[in-house]
């Protein structure tokens, strides 16, 4: 039977990992919560606040067309109910 060694030899390597976990995670956040303020895109008017789908609510019709159409070329059913979902009521262009 092989036996497993899960706790490190020494604290300078538990010490490297907790460095390098905590950088990683400052760096990811310093670049992700810059986008907290960011306006709608190009392609959010085609996407959500036109698309009757999006804004219509999560309804079975909502949803059968989620799975079975493609939209401005693509087929993401996930992201149409995630956006159904979320999304309750069309955005009007004051607050977009």
């Amino acid at each position: 039977m092989v036996e497993f060694n899960t706790t490190l030899e020494n604290s300078g390597s538990l010490r490297t990992i907790v460095v390098i976990c905590t950088a990683l995670v400052v760096i990811v956040l310093a670049v992700y919560l810059q986008t907290a303020n960011h306006q709608f895109i190009f392609d959010d008017e085609e996407y959500v606040t036109s698309n009757l789908h999006v804004v219509g609510g999560l309804s079975g019709e909502n949803i059968l067309w989620a799975f079975t159409s493609s939209h401005s070329s693509n087929w993401h059913p996930v992201t149409w109910l995630h956006l159904n979902k979320k999304d309750q009521s069309p955005v009007s262009d004051e607050t977009a």
